[in-house]
């Protein structure tokens, strides 16, 4: 499990920090549960609370240094995300962030930058639901690799821009 103080990613929080664990005090919850309290580093007001013992709760560890590196090293080889049905592609960008597969993501943001790219060129702006998923899917992977990597999360957009060819 994780402890106080330990950074992770959670499928509705991106990446967290463990604040506290304990049993919290709400109408319809047993007084005796655990939950982790997490810290959403991007939402720091915010706080995601997932039980202790739930074994459908989609939470890690932060990638280790070594896996943030690989990674990097691997996007211009990453496929872009294919999209079959547009009606369904909010489910799909949904998918993937619960997934918090770093590979996943990075394919998401490449299409959805290359889309955004040639929206622009041709006058138009992305669609607002790609827009906002877009935002999201950086977010959380740039946060993730800044904390694996030591460095700046705006030195790791930089890194991933440059991966995109």
């Amino acid at each position: 499990m994780f402890n106080i103080g330990e950074f992770v990613v959670c499928n509705n929080g991106g990446v967290c920090q463990v604040e506290d664990i304990k049993t919290i005090n709400m109408d319809g919850v047993s007084k005796e549960r655990l939950y982790y309290v997490l810290s959403p580093l991007t939402h720091e007001k915010n706080r995601v609370f997932i039980p202790y013992d739930n074994p459908k709760a989609i939470i890690r560890k932060v990638m280790s240094k070594e896996d943030a590196a690989n990674l990097i090293e691997k996007m211009p080889e990453i496929d872009e995300l294919v999209v079959d049905n547009q009606k369904f592609s909010e489910k799909k960008y949904k998918e993937i962030l619960r997934s918090s597969n770093g590979s996943e993501l990075f394919g998401m943001i490449k299409m959805l930058s290359n889309q955004k790219k040639q929206r622009l060129h041709d006058k138009r702006s992305l669609v607002s639901v790609d827009e906002k998923y877009l935002k999201i899917a950086k977010e959380r992977l740039c946060f993730e690799l800044a904390l694996a990597l030591g460095i700046s999360k705006e030195e790791v957009e930089k890194t991933v821009v440059s991966r995109f060819h």
